[in-house]
């Protein structure tokens, strides 16, 4: 800096045969007083450090018609210019543009210029302000880059409406259920009739197109109706919208995001304006100007004339020039005009003989419009811009952040999550939100799931909470006759809520109106069911695969098939044999058919186990023949039926799939009325799904529950006869503490449990990075762990389940104890008979060896318990002595 007060001193000695007079034509119709600073710093910087001297025709045209300008251009082209810089506004810019065409001098422009485009054939026309279609396209890659799902635009008038078409353009998805609303301001100043009815569309993101004299006193009275709350965004569209003065906005929470063109954090243009203050405290005029206050305009006049007189400088080193003057009476042109444009062109201007631009590298295109050049993203942050990114012209698509996403999170955690307490609506239902007293306060508090995951993410992000029920204990759904939400999503809609949290489900229709964080928990849709109830097992269940009847039956058969058969063996002549196979002359013939012997060969023959004599006439083997075919069909038919019988005794539900369900009636079926649930199968495109959900809405009595606790109710009570469609999640933690509770099939479909919050939440990436680390660590894992198995009774049906391969190989001794019962019984009956066979052979034995009854039955049970024989001596009636004598 001394060096240059030092050349400034010296100026008349040491430039004053050396200066090369440069005359330029400036017009300028801003009310900016540093405008003017600008151009006398630049004409005095090119005077000390070049041999050049810049000779300004500066006039302010600010509120002057279009015939006195244009007399204004003549007179200056009558004095002789190198080109004509200005007017900064676009009012005015016809007769210069016209002028300028017609003469071939060059004209700079630094205002929004859209008709300077292909078809334009003026090559003289150099415009400094960023080329409006690329620009465009930077406003659009903002809100494409913010993910805003809708928002409304508010422009000012038609110059409005074409800065914006870019954005209109926009392609986004879901376009058809997130329309744009475009609005323009309504006449005068009061807008507040415009901003309440965007407010009542429950729009967040608002666009702003218009002067920038106008932004402030917009957002007053947006602010006037809450409409500067934390989750809203807004963006303005100016260059100049960091000029302006926010600290009149007290309450402002809203997010406001702009571009600006002048870096005023970077050092080359801060040293500029130290110049300019420094410039003027030599003139006696010290002033404090603040970088921020800049206008784009005069940054523009800044940059067109180091520019300009930079391309005069290089261009008269090998070509000579001279500003001939030139009458608007005459037709003669500019000699070199053509040349200067077209060298200015060509020309990269990253810095100037002086300094580096204000607005950054200028490059012309062949047309002299700035196609290339960068944006500086910026935000409001208690009341000064802070920049968060960078925009180019050579990437138009993508915007470069400033800040990495540790330090993104960070940020928005400290401003936002950290105001002040979060309160966080919820609802009831076990295991994730429950009241219980404290013993100690006797004060009533929550505790659950969802309590332990909030306090969780409240340690990582360090911030305070308070939770609240939510009035109408609704998830939320959306009634399209009301147009309105109830429940969980309503809280956040109406802003009475920073989050909320419970079993909610995220689906389609609420990720319309609110935001959420990434799953805490991932279930899907099952059916709830009860298992089937044990009868207790009768004695001789082995006797149900047939009825009575047919048992009776065939005891029938039975008795009359054995004495069929005996009678038809004493007919046939067959049946009749030797009782000595060796005498073919035999006395007598025997017949082996006895009713005991028929008796045991029909009932051998039931048994499956044969007999050991056989019949041998035609007769008697054609009946015996025929039991045989009916013992083989009501055997295997008892085999078959006792198979099924304890297959299906065994077997659980009656239904194993929601096609089960679908196919039948007699099993009604439900979900929790407006709950998730029952918007998934309202909105199935699935034929099974869609015949579930029309036979749940037209059953009598009502299916639907008020909550999954009456559902569950509904099964037990109903025994098999109700089945209730519920989330994973919940299933599990019932069937944890009731062990007569089943799941049936599979997930129906898969989603997840998030936390609401409004769109565009400003914390929504902190959460879901907490959510996140909690996953990782495991944490997520040990608290359904907690409070599904562990707390308030769960863990208890672990070691009473069983797969349905391990029941299906077991019989338990209630299902064949009947059979041992039988053989017991019959075991017994046997040995009763032989012990009255042993007491009917005593008494004989008594008789024939002429003993006493006792006698007889001493010798016969000592020679039974005699094991070791195994022949035992024919008893013989003794003879009397007397006849022995004679």
């Amino acid at each position: 800096m001394m060096w240059l007060l030092i050349c400034w001193c010296f100026t008349p000695i040491s430039a004053g045969n050396y200066d090369i007079p440069v005359d330029i034509g400036i017009l300028y119709s801003d009310e900016d007083p540093l405008a003017e600073v600008a151009i006398k710093h630049m004409e005095v910087r090119f005077k000390l450090v070049t041999n050049y001297s810049m000779n300004p025709y500066l006039v302010n045209i600010k509120d002057i018609d279009s015939f006195t300008v244009e007399h204004i251009v003549c007179n200056m082209i009558e004095k002789g210019v190198y080109g004509i810089v200005g007017p900064t506004s676009v009012e005015t810019n016809l007769i210069v543009q016209s002028v300028s065409e017609m003469f071939e001098l060059p004209q700079l422009q630094t205002f929004w210029n859209p008709a300077l485009d292909e078809s334009n054939n003026n090559t003289q026309v150099l415009n400094l302000y960023p080329e409006p279609r690329m620009l465009g396209k930077a406003w659009a890659t903002l809100i494409k880059e913010m993910h805003w799902k809708s928002y409304a635009v508010i422009y000012e008038d038609d110059e409005s409406l074409i800065r914006i078409q870019e954005v209109l353009k926009l392609q986004r998805q879901d376009a058809d259920h997130f329309p744009i609303t475009i609005m323009k301001l309504l006449p005068g100043k009061d807008q507040s009739t415009l901003l309440k009815k965007i407010k009542a569309g429950l729009e967040t993101h608002i666009v702003l197109a218009c002067r920038t004299n106008r932004f402030i006193d917009i957002l007053k009275q947006a602010e006037a109706i809450n409409m500067l709350e934390e989750y809203r965004s807004y963006v303005l569209m100016c260059l100049d919208a960091h000029t302006l003065d926010f600290s009149c906005l007290e309450n402002n929470q809203a997010n406001i995001t702009t571009f600006r063109m002048i870096a005023t954090n970077k050092n080359s243009v801060r040293n500029v304006i130290r110049d300019w203050e420094f410039m003027e405290e030599q003139f006696q005029r010290p002033i404090k100007i603040d970088p921020e206050t800049v206008k784009l305009s005069t940054a523009l006049l800044h940059d067109a004339l180091g520019s300009f007189m930079t391309t005069i400088k290089e261009l008269s080193l090998t070509t000579p020039l001279e500003a001939k003057p030139l009458s608007c009476d005459d037709e003669t042109k500019s000699s070199d005009g053509f040349g200067i444009a077209e060298y200015h062109k060509r020309r990269t201007h990253s810095n100037s003989s002086l300094n580096k631009p204000l607005t950054g590298t200028i490059e012309l295109d062949s047309y002299g419009r700035r196609t290339n050049f960068k944006l500086q993203v910026i935000e409001l942050d208690n009341g000064q811009f802070r920049q968060t990114g960078e925009w180019s012209s050579r990437d138009p698509d993508h915007i470069k952040q400033m800040m990495t996403a540790t330090n993104s999170t960070e940020y928005l955690t400290d401003i936002n999550i950290k105001k002040g307490v979060i309160r966080v609506a919820a609802r009831r239902g076990e295991p994730y939100l429950m009241e219980v007293q404290n013993n100690i306060t006797k004060k009533i508090q929550f505790e659950g799931y969802t309590v332990d995951l909030i306090d969780g993410i409240s340690k990582i992000l360090n911030f305070t909470y308070q939770f609240y029920l939510v009035p109408d204990d609704n998830y939320g759904s959306y009634n399209p006759e009301t147009k309105e939400w109830n429940g969980l999503i309503k809280e956040i809609i109406d802003r009475k809520a920073q989050l909320a949290i419970c079993d909610l489900t995220i689906t389609y229709e609420r990720g319309r109106a609110v935001d959420f964080s990434m799953p805490f928990m991932t279930l899907g849709i099952s059916i709830l069911y009860s298992k089937t109830a044990k009868k207790p097992q009768d004695l001789l269940s082995f006797m149900q695969p047939l009825s009575l009847d047919v048992w009776m039956y065939m005891a029938t058969a039975y008795l009359v098939i054995s004495i069929v058969i005996y009678f038809a063996a004493r007919l046939t002549p067959r049946e009749w044999e030797s009782p000595h196979p060796c005498d073919d002359n035999p006395s007598e013939l025997e017949n082996v058919w006895s009713i005991k012997n028929t008796f045991w060969l029909t009932l051998g023959s039931i048994m499956t186990q044969g007999c050991d004599i056989l019949p041998k006439g035609l007769s008697t083997r054609m009946i015996a023949s025929m039991w045989w075919f009916f013992s083989l069909i009501i055997t295997t038919s008892y085999t078959a039926n006792l198979a099924a019988f304890l297959t299906n005794e065994r077997m659980g539900p009656t239904i194993e799939s929601a096609e089960d369900l679908a196919k039948q009636s007699e099993i009604s079926y439900g979900c929790v009325e407006g709950g998730a649930t029952a918007t998934f199968f309202r909105d199935s495109n699935f034929s099974t799904y869609q015949r579930m959900w029309r036979t749940m809405v037209s059953a009598e009595p009502n299916v639907f529950q008020k909550s999954n606790k009456e559902g569950v109710k509904s099964v037990k009570t109903r025994k098999g006869m109700y089945a209730f469609l519920m989330e994973s999640s919940s299933l599990e933690y019932e069937r944890e503490r009731d062990c007569e509770l089943t799941q049936v099939g599979g997930w129906l479909d898969t989603k997840g449990y998030g936390i609401a919050m409004p769109i565009n939440s400003p914390y929504r990436t902190a959460i879901n990075e907490a959510i996140l680390r909690l996953q990782e660590n495991g944490t997520l894992r040990k608290l359904k762990e907690k409070w599904w198995k562990q707390m308030l009774g769960g863990g208890q049906c672990n070691e009473t389940e069983h797969s349905a391969d391990d029941s299906a190989a077991e019989l338990g001794i209630d299902h064949v104890g009947g059979v041992f019962v039988v053989l017991t019984g019959g075991v017994i009956l046997a040995f009763l008979i032989a012990i009255f066979e042993f007491l009917w052979n005593v008494r004989r034995i008594s008789v024939v060896g002429q003993m006493t009854p006792m006698e007889a039955l001493v010798m016969e049970l000592k020679f039974a318990l005699r094991v070791s024989d195994s022949k035992k001596a024919v008893a013989k009636k003794k003879v009397p002595a007397r006849d022995v004598e004679t």
